[in-house]
């Protein structure tokens, strides 16, 4: 049936994965300069699954052809190819913003490419603990894991946005891509590993009817656990997860679960993506419950799918604690996007609290890609009076031309150094009597001050989603009780 389903879905979607136009053009200047080796080239290349399957694509089916084996890694491929036939095969590869489609598709691909990078960082954990020293064909499988869910996105957006509705209700991605699509994505993604003559350790990794060698089960271990995160940690099917890698890996589960969520905070520091929401941003919520719901609730439309547009941010957050899917992820991802869409900032920042409480950093927000500096951020408060005074209660701080000299000396240089403007918003946010973190925002990149009733509107949605998460917790509290 599903096999089916996938060929009759292909004849009506044929196209290339595009590049993504920052790994694109980092490649196209390492190749103008004529200086970089092939190896910087391809490890530029490897990140990114538009060039990564049309160079092994093109090197596999010749060989193919010719009957000889194919290339496992990408690094043999763009030897096997050279700079110049590698050169010219990315000045005519398409960008992703040069194809026409919604900005929820853009958005989906980042997060995607975000959840590959996780991927490999687990990988990498995974191998040391087996002591595997040659991994470039491992990471390039687990690179390419994905990939049917990557073309989906792509190809099929509009069916794709539904079936994410569907995934955040159900909080079954596999069984949801079924009930949508007629097939889940790992079996499209094999589909494409065999028609594109990619390397066959990815084929077996994904191949579901057999067992895997250790190589291709490390992938499958990797690929599973970031997928995992993208709906949090605290689930049965994480749990389910990390107790596979206890037993493939002989370790407890305490010390491998310490591990990978190490190894998550680990990528979400060094992942080249902005505007996404990093697996260590849902490390620090409360584990949210898996509520039992009637068929009846579960056919209901999400909450979310409710609200209007022209619907206040506030009345946004709070019509989703209708839902019982919501879970504290769902709050702040819609506190964010709409900071910036609805009250117009062009930076919208999510700094985390540190377990010791002196540290802050940034961890996810919208528009940060304007702004690299403060999408890594990691400010040191300890000496910091004003910041923590900020973290005592919810309260907002409001800087304007008006006010930035009175403030200017009790702001951290950090602070300063990454913001680089003198009118912008932050306010502390929490869950019940403790505090989690800040919410910064500004508008930089447009060049216009915050107003007053763009502050308004700010305030009261970081105070709603204060109320929306402590609600939330209070509600797992009670249902585990």
């Amino acid at each position: 049936m599903s096999a089916k389903a996938i060929q009759n879905w292909l004849t009506n979607h044929d196209g290339v994965i595009p590049a993504y136009d920052q790994f694109h053009d980092q490649v196209t200047k390492l190749i103008e300069q004529g200086i970089a080796s092939l190896g910087e080239i391809t490890e530029n290349i490897m990140l990114d699954p538009g060039l990564a399957t049309a160079i092994l694509h093109q090197v596999n089916s010749k060989l193919k052809k010719s009957r000889r084996p194919g290339v496992d890694t990408l690094h043999t491929a763009v030897g096997h190819l050279g700079k110049p036939a590698v050169a010219n095969l990315v000045s005519q590869h398409e960008k992703l913003n040069d194809i026409d489609s919604p900005s929820t598709c853009s958005d989906h691909f980042r997060q995607l490419l975000n959840q590959n990078y996780h991927a490999l960082k687990q990988l990498d954990l995974f191998a040391r603990m087996q002591g595997i020293s040659t991994v470039k064909d491992m990471r390039m499988a687990v690179l390419l894991h994905n990939l049917g869910e990557i073309y989906v996105s792509l190809q099929d957006p509009d069916i794709y946005h539904q079936y994410k509705k569907l995934a955040s209700t159900s909080k079954d991605s596999v069984k949801a891509a079924i009930e949508v699509f007629g097939f889940n994505f790992t079996q499209l993604s094999r589909t494409l590993a065999f028609n594109w003559a990619l390397p066959e350790l990815l084929i077996e990794s994904l191949d579901e009817s057999k067992n895997a060698g250790r190589k291709a089960r490390l992938v499958q271990l990797a690929a599973e656990i970031a997928r995992q995160a993208e709906s949090g940690w605290y689930h049965k099917s994480m749990y389910t997860t990390q107790r596979q890698c206890a037993d493939f890996l002989d370790c407890n589960v305490q010390e491998i679960t310490s591990s990978i969520h190490g190894t998550a905070i680990e990528a979400s520091q060094t992942s080249p993506f902005s505007d996404v929401i990093s697996p260590a941003e849902r490390l620090i919520l409360l584990p949210d419950l898996i509520l039992q719901k009637s068929s009846k609730q579960q056919a209901k439309p999400s909450a979310i799918t409710k609200v209007s547009k022209p619907t206040p941010l506030p009345e946004q957050i709070k019509a989703l604690l209708k839902d019982p899917a919501t879970n504290q992820s769902t709050v702040l991802g819609l506190l964010l996007s709409g900071l910036q869409k609805d009250a117009g900032f062009s930076c919208v920042a999510l700094m985390l609290l540190s377990g010791d409480k002196n540290r802050l950093e940034t961890k996810a927000g919208k528009g940060l890609n304007s702004n690299p500096a403060f999408s890594r951020l990691k400010l040191d408060i300890k000496h910091s009076g004003l910041i923590k005074s900020l973290l005592q209660k919810p309260q907002a701080l409001f800087i304007n031309n008006g006010n930035y000299k009175k403030y200017q000396s009790l702001l951290p240089g950090q602070l300063k150094a990454a913001s680089m403007c003198d009118s912008f918003v932050m306010m502390s946010i929490f869950i019940g009597n403790n505090p989690i973190g800040l919410v910064y925002c500004d508008r930089q990149k447009i060049e216009r001050p915050v107003d007053a009733a763009s502050y308004n509107i700010f305030k009261s949605s970081v105070m709603m989603t204060s109320k929306a998460l402590t609600f939330l917790a209070k509600r797992n509290a009670k249902s585990a009780a």
